[in-house]
């Protein structure tokens, strides 16, 4: 008997310490994955603040660069200049990309839903690619038999067709591309088909990660559209499938949810024009680099700037002249904002000034508040 309960004693003795093996195990996953998460917030807010300083530069050399355009200069420096100038907007573009994924996965972008029309978006879409379609010969058709709308962001639904489309158009070299939008019941079936290369099974899941190309080929990209379609996609609610087979093509398909037509709001038309030359532009940007780029290219135009590199200076030129318009960035680096300056200069001058908000900021809050504040946004 004895040494049977030894026997149990001992049994239990080692459930006990397996018992605190695994509890030590599981608090030091749970304390991993913490760091984890904790490192991948890290570098996701330090990409997006990180990607609005490295868009500045590249604002001002496009700014420069506009000034050059009128200029006299030899055929190939002009080629030159454009290169440089597609270089500038690609770099842009990925750095937006790169920005837009951060702000994705931090959960800062909230969707604006309202009724669109969608049949008026896909033709846009179809005519920004015609051209580029035909210099690959290759047929791009949209087939959709009378006018949609859905409920969706305009922004954000913009986005992901047009990446579907740029992917399909990149990937194809024979065939072509066809945009399809078919009734199913309360919802609208948008689909993207390709005559391309196809993507494998095993690949369909591993194309909607960061950085991840199936096909790698001369064609230019680092494999981020597809990451931002997947983001945007679930962000709007809105169903994305993909059917494919290698060397025979690929379906993209949207559901989305169907909208009444809106009543139309017919605006007047302004007809009140105005040659730019010799007007005034206060130009307010905390960033010396880009004041002296704006006062380069409106000095080509004929426009006087009265340049400011903080609020208080913007204030100073208002008391002692009353500008045409105002060009002012959103960031002043100082609490307050460009917004805020505008909403000041209005007020104080008692007068609708005209006015562009100027920066490399995307973020649909700031657009949206510059539209409800009447101001251009650039």
């Amino acid at each position: 008997m004895s040494s049977r309960a030894d026997e149990v004693q001992a049994i239990n003795s080692e459930l006990h310490r397996e018992i605190e093996r695994r509890a030590e195990v599981e608090a030091q996953l749970v304390e991993a994955r913490e760091q984890a998460e904790k490192a991948n917030a890290s570098k996701t807010q330090f990409l997006a603040l990180a990607s609005h300083d490295i868009l500045q530069p590249i604002n001002s050399a496009k700014l420069f660069l506009s000034a050059t355009e009128d200029m006299a200069m030899s055929a190939e420096l002009k080629t030159t200049l454009g290169k440089l100038g597609q270089s500038l907007q690609a770099g842009e573009t990925l750095i937006a990309t790169l920005l837009e994924i951060a702000r994705l996965d931090q959960g800062a972008l909230t969707p604006k839903l309202s009724a669109q029309n969608l049949s008026e978006l896909l033709s846009g879409l179809v005519d920004e690619f015609t051209s580029g379609a035909e210099q690959k010969e290759l047929t791009l058709k949209l087939y959709c038999p009378r006018e949609y709308w859905v409920i969706a962001d305009p922004v954000y639904l913009h986005r992901i067709v047009r990446n579907l489309l740029s992917n399909a158009l990149k990937y194809t070299h024979r065939g072509g591309v066809l945009i399809a939008v078919r009734k199913r019941g309360e919802k609208l079936l948008l689909q993207v088909w390709d005559t391309g290369e196809g993507i494998s099974e095993a690949n369909q899941e591993k194309i909607f990660h960061d950085f991840y190309r199936a096909h790698e080929g001369q064609e230019a990209g680092l494999g981020l559209g597809l990451a931002v379609v997947a983001r945007l996609s679930k962000l709007l609610n809105t169903p994305l499938n993909l059917r494919s087979q290698l060397r025979r093509g690929s379906c993209f398909s949207l559901t989305l949810a169907r909208a009444e037509k809106p009543q139309s709001v017919t605006i007047k038309p302004d007809n009140d024009q105005h040659s730019i030359a010799q007007l005034t532009a206060l130009c307010l940007d905390d960033d010396a680099q880009n004041l002296d780029a704006m006062q380069t290219l409106l000095s080509r135009w004929q426009i006087k700037t009265l340049l400011a590199q903080s609020f208080d200076d913007a204030v100073k030129h208002l008391n002692q002249s009353l500008p045409d318009v105002l060009l002012v960035d959103y960031q002043l680096g100082e609490q307050r904002t460009g917004l805020d300056f505008i909403e000041y200069a209005r007020k104080n001058t008692d007068k609708a000034i005209p006015a562009v908000l100027i920066t490399a900021e995307r973020d649909e809050s700031i657009i949206n508040a510059a539209k409800a504040a009447r101001v251009n946004y650039l």
